[in-house]
């Protein structure tokens, strides 16, 4: 109980002589000089509008500092820089050798010695070109039952990418960021972001109005015979002779499917004489979908041809 007392008897004063002599060492072991790595901030300036890195450059390099204790501190607080000027720079590789000199350090830091580990730096500067591309859409989900995307429509099919020669010589299309679209059963507008391929590829625009159009689903019914592969020395018997196909997908897409782009299968490479059940492969348009194959097996019977 009296060790309690004595513990907490005068607190206040006690609590403010703990903080003077806190404050007083830590005054005392950051007056010292100490050795600190640091990142250290690239800032490449007044580079020609007309030309593009080739490669994503270094944002920031690995410094070692020699200071004291307070200046290191702020250090944390105030990132020094290197300054690249690259205004008579030409498109090619080109090289820095990095020192003292080019380290910008905020405020009145002083700092005795820095040391560069790594004080050689290589850039690849290349000729900026621009073209037009298309944007890819696409959606996630699925609308509400009975409904379909028709059609994703944006406000212009194409955009400007700009950057390095070699970079947009290989791009063909630029994608846009995913439409939701699950539940929907009425068609709406959508604003997506246009997704840069690389970081050095400027989009313009980089966004973009798109127009997402839902239908509600069509099913349609198509009579087809199958073209029947069989073979050679055999007569082919098939029961029923033709097969009903349900297709499904918005109006438009629905309405537009003629017979003649449906094909149904029956392929007999490697049967011999017999009777088989076999399910029919139905190829349609990659608009729609096949909904239902009736029958689902067709009776195939093989016999040898008598000579």
């Amino acid at each position: 109980m009296n060790l309690f007392k004595t513990l907490f008897e005068d607190w206040p004063l006690k609590l403010i002589s703990l903080i003077i002599a806190f404050i007083l060492w830590f005054h005392s072991a950051t007056e010292k000089i100490y050795m600190s790595e640091r990142d250290t901030i690239i800032d490449y300036q007044s580079i020609s509008p007309d030309i593009s890195f080739r490669e994503l450059p270094p944002a920031k390099i690995k410094v070692i500092y020699e200071a004291s204790g307070k200046d290191l501190l702020r250090l944390y607080f105030f990132k020094p820089r290197i300054v690249l000027n690259l205004k008579e720079q030409k498109p090619g590789k080109i090289s820095f050798t990095l020192n003292e000199k080019e380290i910008k350090i905020p405020g009145d830091i002083e700092v005795y010695r820095i040391f560069i580990p790594e004080n050689f730096l290589e850039l690849s500067l290349e000729k900026k070109e621009s073209k037009e591309v298309p944007v890819k859409l696409e959606f996630v989900g699925e609308p509400k039952e009975g409904y379909n995307v028709a059609s994703l429509k944006p406000a212009t099919e194409k955009i400007v990418i700009t950057g390095p020669k070699s970079l947009i010589e290989k791009i063909n299309e630029v994608k846009g960021s995913e439409i939701e679209v699950s539940g929907k059963k009425n068609s709406f507008y959508e604003y997506i972001r246009i997704l840069s391929p690389s970081k050095l590829i400027n989009v313009d625009p980089d966004s973009l109005r798109v127009y997402v159009q839902i239908e509600k689903e069509l099913i349609r019914e198509i009579k087809k015979e199958p073209t029947i592969i069989s073979p050679e020395g055999y007569r082919v018997y098939v029961e029923p002779d033709s097969v009903k196909i349900k297709i499904k997908g918005t109006k438009d897409k629905v309405e537009r499917v003629k017979s003649g782009n449906v094909t149904v299968m029956l392929n007999l490479i490697g049967f011999g004489q017999g009777e088989y059940y076999l399910p029919p492969k139905v190829f349609t348009p990659d608009s729609v979908e096949v909904e239902e194959i009736e029958p689902s097996f067709i009776k195939v019977k093989l016999e040898k041809e008598v000579k």
